[in-house]
């Protein structure tokens, strides 16, 4: 098979000082190749050779043909450098650098309308997922902003080779596994990358093959898979470490026992939260990590909804961002990062001891359903080896989070039971209170007393609603989705009233979302009633945010707002003192009532806080 790309004794010199000597290179289509070597190694003299700004001897090929080392035939050629900087006109904007190069690739006239000319800009950034205005000056980007369009400017135009150098450079994680995708998608059209770069773990996320640059020569190159079933061979062929000790151990018998012990655990009855530190405790230990989380997500939203982590040492401190780490999570099956990744810190909320972690996805059903993340204090090494054990704790983990949550839908029947119990207990209770409140005061409008009533029975029946249709049968609720079923039935009769909605997703148990729904309805209720006397139309606003292990839950009108002077802890009205005693004594929470334009409650409810039911008695003296 013909080599697409082939470089014969490549020398290239700066005055009397040889920066390359005898390199030769191959490259085959469909390949992805990294050179890697240290800083003074000679990366930057192959890029300056290639172009014909030093000094060269040797030959070029493409495809069979002989070529001159100038960068207007490698251009004409079909092969495309990036370099460190990239090279864009900073007086022009996004459109007019991208346009002007692609029209000369495929041989159309530059002269354009504008209107087409955005339509073929629009289609080839959303391509390449880079997210800028078409019209934006080059000169008001970011250097990241830079890399990103220069990256996608030589993608845009197909060509055989794409030689980067140095890409990760001043680009963030997230701009850098964009890249990897764009390489690999280039690579699966039949075409080559040849990526130089210092970043070895790069050359381990990528390459196919890895070509070593010391003192300017290729001492070696390396098949990938190779190097990761021995990765500190790399190490020191990087470092020009002549060694025949490159056999890593990676201790196989401690961790096939780990493997095992993790097996035993899954096969048991534990609950799910013992079942996850169990897992994270022995994955730590199979994988002889400072520490391991295992968080577990929603399907439909992507939240947390559950997480242990487990760290061998209490002294090391750290806490990890699982949101910002779910956020690179695509098709790999390992995902890996150092401190020298730019961007590493943003994966921590709080990070003093930690410089690299080992992140595998966990799939229930096909879809991904959490992640396992380990950490290090330095920069891991992993192995192949070490990598197919972690995999085969992340599938049984699979397997044993679904057994558990069949498990748990095994016995929900009987648990339903409990609950239904719970609630008529507490619409006995409401209908006590009612009842007692009639007595004091008969004036009251018997119809309006049992309409508030339905419609707290209501609000209870919208949770029980969310809980029959969770398909994993868990005792769980997104309080957004409650939020805005209660809301739903409550504003079905007054369209004049207009919601306005600011909800995160917060997932609490099932006591908690009970309890808040009765608080959500009462305010509600409260705001629909008495805020727009005398006006013909108004507007609520509910606002739910995750802060702090905290839910914060903010419900305003702009109506009459409060009577003056108004106490909520001392209120004669029956509704606002069951939302007051909800708050306070079964959700452990805070209240405050102002009026500001309108009426306003914050409610500040610590998520940890165990929720207690209120008694029948305690609601009486209300």
């Amino acid at each position: 098979m013909s080599n697409l790309f082939e470089i014969q004794d490549f020398r290239v010199k700066d005055q009397d000082a040889e920066l390359l000597k005898n390199f030769s290179l191959e490259v085959q289509k469909g390949e992805v190749i990294t050179i890697v070597g240290q800083e003074g190694s000679g990366k930057n003299a192959i890029i300056n050779g290639l172009i014909g700004k030093l000094p060269v001897e040797g030959k070029l090929f493409h495809m069979g043909q002989l070529i001159p080392f100038r960068l207007y035939d490698l251009k004409k050629n079909k092969i495309e450098i990036i370099n460190q900087k990239p090279r864009l006109l900073e007086n022009l904007s996004v459109s007019e650098n991208l346009f002007l190069d692609t029209s000369y690739k495929k041989n159309q006239s530059i002269f354009y309308f504008k209107r087409k000319t955005q339509r073929i800009v629009e289609e080839i950034l959303k391509k390449y997922n880079l997210n800028l205005s078409p019209e934006m000056k080059v000169g008001d980007l970011t250097l990241e902003e830079k890399k990103n369009l220069a990256f996608v400017r030589a993608f845009s135009v197909n060509p055989d080779v794409l030689i980067l150098y140095e890409p990760a450079e001043n680009i963030s994680l997230s701009s850098l596994m964009n890249l990897h995708n764009m390489i690999r998608t280039h690579k699966k059209e039949g075409k080559s990358v040849i990526y130089i770069t210092k970043q070895w773990e790069d050359a381990l996320r990528i390459a196919d093959k890895i070509a070593i640059l010391n003192e300017g020569e290729i001492t070696e190159i390396l098949d990938s898979q190779e190097v990761k079933n021995n990765p500190k061979k790399l190490i020191n062929k990087i470092m020009g470490i002549n060694s025949d000790d490159n056999n890593v151990n990676p201790e196989e018998s401690q961790l096939i026992e780990s493997v095992f012990e993790a097996a035993e655990y899954l096969t048991s009855e534990y609950e799910l939260d013992d079942l996850m530190k169990l897992l994270a405790k022995n994955a730590a230990k199979a994988m002889k990590a400072e520490a391991c989380g295992i968080s577990l997500m929603d399907e439909d939203t992507n939240a947390i909804i559950d997480k242990a982590f487990y760290k061998r040492n209490k002294n090391v401190e750290v806490e990890p961002n699982e949101s910002e780490i779910l956020n690179l999570i695509g098709d790999e099956k390992v995902y890996y990062f150092s401190k020298r990744d730019r961007g590493f810190e943003k994966f921590f909320k709080i990070n003093k001891d930690i410089n690299s972690f080992i992140c595998v996805p966990l799939y229930i059903r096909s879809r991904l359903s959490g992640i396992i993340h380990i950490y290090y204090k330095e920069v891991y090494i992993y192995s192949e080896e070490e990598i197919k054990y972690l995999e085969t704790i992340a599938h049984q983990a699979a397997l044993a989070i679904h057994d558990t949550r069949l498990v748990g839908s095994s016995v929900l029947l009987q648990e339903s039971h409990h609950r239904i119990k719970n609630n008529l207990q507490s619409i006995i209770s409401l209908m006590s209170l009612y009842k007692m409140s009639n007595k004091k005061d008969s004036r009251k409008d018997v119809i309006e007393m049992l309409d508030d009533l339905m419609s707290k029975i209501k609000s209870i029946a919208a949770v029980h609603d969310l809980l029959s249709k969770d398909k994993l049968g868990r005792s769980i609720i997104n309080l957004k989705e409650m939020i805005t079923k209660i809301v739903k039935f409550m504003s079905s009769t007054r369209e004049e009233t207009k919601f306005n909605f600011e909800l995160d997703d917060i997932f609490v148990s099932y006591s908690k979302a009970s309890a808040i729904a009765l608080v959500v309805n009462e305010l509600v209720t409260n705001s629909l009633k008495y805020a727009f006397v005398g006006k013909e139309n108004g507007e609520i606003t509910i606002i739910s945010k995750f802060d702090n292990e905290s839910i914060k839950l903010v419900i305003s009108d702009n109506g009459v707002g409060f009577p003056q002077n108004f106490d909520i802890q001392n209120t004669q009205g029956l509704g606002l003192s069951i939302v007051y005693s909800i708050v306070t004594k079964q959700l452990n929470g805070e209240i405050y009532v102002e009026s500001a334009n309108g009426a306003k409650v914050r409610i500040r409810i610590p998520v940890k806080q165990i929720s207690k039911n209120i008694s029948i008695e305690e609601m009486e003296k209300i």
